[in-house]
């Protein structure tokens, strides 16, 4: 996984087509958590169609909702087996899912969810390997955001300093503006003044 590349909308793309790459996955995707919504936004899938669940509310059975809520992953080696399996008509082969929480600390993030054609795909392995993924995307995925804020406080800091130097070239120019005028109410008076 790439942590040197700082934009989280080309990053997670290029991180989920690199896994489903790297591993013959059928389908990989990352939710990130929305806390004001209390739901998993989508925000980087292998498949390039239009998947049906782009928002998964975190109170639903789901794999991802349990994965999310529980910090812990979850394995469904035979999704038809599964409950909280939620079926998208864009991804009809899927047989098996592995999801990872996404943690920052002990805060749960997201999920990476990896998918199979194969029932019975997943092994513990699997799990300690996504796992390991997951944890490298969630550095980058720091990274990203920590560059986000500091290029934010990098413009604030320049909206600041410009707002600063128009202060003080206003009033600068208030200042000469004022001098300019008193002088001239002065030359004027002292005219006015010799010509009785």
């Amino acid at each position: 996984i790439d942590v040197q590349v700082l934009d989280i909308d080309v990053l997670l793309p290029r991180v989920v087509e690199t896994i489903r790459e790297a591993f013959g996955y059928y389908h990989v995707q990352v939710f990130l958590l929305d806390r004001e919504a209390n739901d998993l936004v989508l925000r980087a899938s292998s498949q390039s169609r239009s998947l049906e669940h782009r928002r998964i509310d975190l109170a639903l059975s789901s794999i991802n909702a349990q994965a999310a809520r529980s910090g812990k992953a979850v394995l469904a080696n035979d999704v038809l087996c599964e409950p909280g399996f939620l079926p998208d008509n864009q991804l009809p082969e899927t047989r098996a899912e592995l999801v990872i929480p996404l943690r920052l600390g002990n805060q749960v993030i997201g999920t990476l969810d990896v998918h199979s054609r194969r029932v019975g795909a997943f092994a513990e392995e699997d799990v300690v390997a996504v796992q390991s993924l997951g944890d490298q995307l969630v550095v980058a995925i720091e990274n990203a955001h920590l560059y986000d804020q500091s290029r934010g406080l990098a413009i604030l800091e320049e909206r600041t300093r410009l707002a600063r130097d128009l202060h003080d070239s206003a009033t600068q120019s208030l200042y000469s503006l004022v001098l300019l005028t008193e002088g001239w109410r002065r030359l004027l008076s002292a005219g006015s003044g010799t010509q009785t």
